[in-house]
């Protein structure tokens, strides 16, 4: 009977993968944050436009006389800060699609991950299977020589 351990030949690669699924988590993080920073500043700048435009509006309902070149500048600000949020809401288009990247390439590391435990575990079974065949077999060619002896 052999007592040789169990040997994957196949583990660097599962060290590899489970490496390869750490550094993927990490800039899934990073992609996260960026995500939620792009976001926050598309909200502020939002919520700067709506306020701008309520002032506006609240002045001119108001009947307030404003000079037109007043209103030219307010509108301009107004203009450059719509302007703003649509290369802000680009950016964060922009990241959500650079994170669903990274999501799926981590799902793909994972996939493999474990794809490679179902195969070691199978191996495994496959050699403890041949072990407890290889132990049966001198059991029996033990007890065989026995019985010739007696």
């Amino acid at each position: 009977m052999s007592d040789k351990p169990f040997r994957y030949r196949l583990q660097p690669l599962i060290g590899l993968r489970s490496a390869e699924r750490d550094a993927l988590q990490g800039d899934m993080r990073r992609a996260a944050a960026d995500v939620e920073k792009r976001g926050g500043e598309l909200e502020q700048l939002s919520r700067e436009i709506v306020a701008a435009e309520g002032r506006l509006r609240g002045l001119l309902a108001d009947g307030a006389s404003i000079a037109v070149d007043e209103q030219l500048r307010l509108q301009g600000y107004l203009d450059s800060c719509r302007k703003r949020r649509e290369a802000k809401r680009r950016e964060l288009d922009e990241a959500s699609q650079a994170l669903h990247r990274v999501l799926e390439q981590l799902l793909a590391k994972q996939r493999e991950a474990k794809t490679l435990e179902k195969h070691r575990e199978r191996q495994r079974r496959d050699f403890d299977q041949a072990q407890a065949r290889l132990a049966h077999r001198a059991a029996d060619e033990l007890w065989l020589r026995r019985k010739r002896e007696d």
